[in-house]
């Protein structure tokens, strides 16, 4: 028998994507008999990224594509790095956080690559997705009528996604959502960066965040990619969409044994890097936010991370 794990969301927070008061609890426990049966057009790791489990890339190689959904992976070498910062007591305390290598998406996932899925999985379209699963309210709202500065076109991120349709993307795709320490450390590059941007610094030329000036010209989110890389070679780490992560929302030092990275645990998930309506404090790559695993935001989207044998 399915036991479902129910969530309390009289205190969950008066934003504009809490869900309507008149869904039902949260099925906590949904990825075992949503995601990880195996159904019809779900993957695994193992079956999509066995040719792409390799040591680093030359530059001048190809570069490694999803067969999924065409999108473009860079390898991160593992290491240890300076988790957390001093600029906020939910970043404290500072500490040295061990991360093996992985494959993540060099760009946040986009209105294109989102309708493949819905094509592949149309049980998550909007007219049939589970309430359960996200606020219908609002789960993809910009597909279904105009929303102000948040376009439906292909190469934009998609947002109003849940952190279940996101993990449900994630598996058919063969990856995951990162862990909150996979993001920090890709964030900061490789080169313990304040910001996820190309020199760490923060500026509307490096960055889509709060305000509409210099390389910056999008009141919304912008087409991904449409800013310099970090030194990682990954996009938009810093600004565009707050990105959803696989990790429970809990106090540091990140112990991934302490029960953060239970999927089928009940509680808010941590989001990273800010947004376009958010100021620059909040892009940086230390900065921790969360939201419920329901709410779909129009400033909240999400990238893949493959756990594929990267040293």
């Amino acid at each position: 028998d399915e036991q479902l794990i129910l969530v309390d969301v009289e205190e969950q927070l008066d934003r504009e994507h809490v869900p309507n008061p008149e869904l039902p609890p949260l099925a906590a426990d949904f990825l075992t008999t949503c995601v990880l049966k195996r159904a019809p057009g779900c993957a695994c790791a193992s079956d999509l990224f066995r040719e792409i489990a390799k040591p680093p890339r030359d530059p001048e190689e190809e570069a490694l594509i999803s067969p999924r959904d065409g999108a473009e992976l860079v390898e991160i070498p593992g290491g240890t790095f300076t988790m957390g910062s001093d600029k906020g007591d939910s970043e404290k305390p500072v500490h040295a956080q061990r991360v093996a290598g992985f494959l993540m998406y060099a760009k946040e996932v986009t209105n294109g690559q989102f309708r493949r899925f819905l094509a592949a999985n149309p049980e998550w379209s909007p007219d049939k997705i589970d309430p359960k699963l996200a606020d219908k309210n609002y789960y993809l709202k910009h597909w279904r009528e105009t929303v102000k500065d948040i376009p439906s076109g292909d190469d934009y991120p998609v947002v109003y996604v849940s952190w279940y349709a996101a993990l449900a993307y994630a598996a058919w795709a063969g990856g995951r959502l990162p862990t909150e320490a996979e993001w920090e450390y890709a964030a900061r590059g490789g080169r313990q960066l304040e910001y996820g941007t190309e020199t760490g610094e923060i500026s509307h030329d490096l960055a889509n965040y709060s305000g509409v000036e210099g390389r910056d010209q999008w009141a919304g989110t912008s087409p991904v990619g449409s800013f310099p890389p970090n030194p990682f070679e990954l996009y938009d780490m810093s600004g565009n969409v707050w990105e959803w992560c696989g990790s429970l929302y809990k106090p540091y030092p990140y112990l991934a044994t302490d029960g953060r990275e239970e999927i089928a645990a009940s509680g808010a998930r941590v989001v990273r890097g800010g947004s376009w309506n958010f100021n620059e404090d909040f892009c940086r790559a230390a900065y921790r936010d969360f939201d419920f695993p329901m709410y779909c935001s129009n400033f909240i989207g999400f990238r893949v991370v493959v756990s594929a044998g990267v040293p």
